[in-house]
């Protein structure tokens, strides 16, 4: 969760971690234009974690503007594994570790950044709340996406998940506003959304 973190609050300093569209969409999209919003901020924060898949091929719906922004963390996420590993080689090269040792693939695999996230979870946060609009309770709305994703082990628990990240993310854009760090605007597209969240989760 701390990789996701570091890499969301990169992407909020890029703009890029935001609620407008990055593609065209040409299905109608559910709900006003705020739900929109909300919907796309909170699946492109959730879909920086990880999600428990079993060993089958994907299968549910995908989401072009997810797809869009997902190139944009894969980006920066192999710069800071890059990053990584240079530091780490710089140590060996200058003689800063012992350099006779039986420990070289722990080394790369403690290494942050291993591997790469996909879409999973931003996809399932978007259609759990797109059923969420539709009037569906909360409890009918995780029944639809568990059906709707046979891929993911446990949506429920990485949904819980999810949402833990987003309260950490909110709490760290919080002290990004009170240090003048961040915009007004920036702020109050997260809080909208984190208080548009509230009533809508399982």
């Amino acid at each position: 969760m701390q990789e996701a973190l570091l890499t969301a609050l990169e992407l909020i300093r890029f703009e890029v971690l935001t609620n407008k569209t990055f593609s065209k969409t040409y299905t109608r999209p559910l709900g006003n234009e705020l739900e929109q919003k909300n919907i796309i901020l909170l699946s492109r924060a959730l879909s920086l974690l990880p999600i428990k898949l079993k060993n089958m091929q994907w299968l549910g719906p995908l989401n072009r503007d997810l797809l869009v922004f997902n190139s944009f963390v894969k980006a920066l996420n192999r710069s800071y594994r890059n990053l990584c590993e240079m530091l780490t080689l710089s140590f060996f090269l200058n003689g800063l570790v012992v350099k006779d040792r039986e420990d070289y693939f722990e080394i790369n695999d403690s290494l942050p950044y291993m591997a790469d996230v996909n879409v999973a979870l931003g996809l399932v946060c978007k259609h759990y709340l797109e059923r969420i609009i539709e009037g569906q309770s909360a409890i009918e709305a995780l029944a639809s996406t568990e059906k709707a994703f046979p891929t993911c082990v446990s949506v429920k628990e990485d949904l819980e998940t999810g949402f833990q990240f987003w309260t950490r993310l909110l709490e760290a854009v919080v002290v990004l506003f009170k240090t003048n760090t961040i915009s007004a605007d920036t702020f109050n597209m997260f809080s909208n959304a984190n208080e548009w969240l509230q009533n809508r989760k399982f």
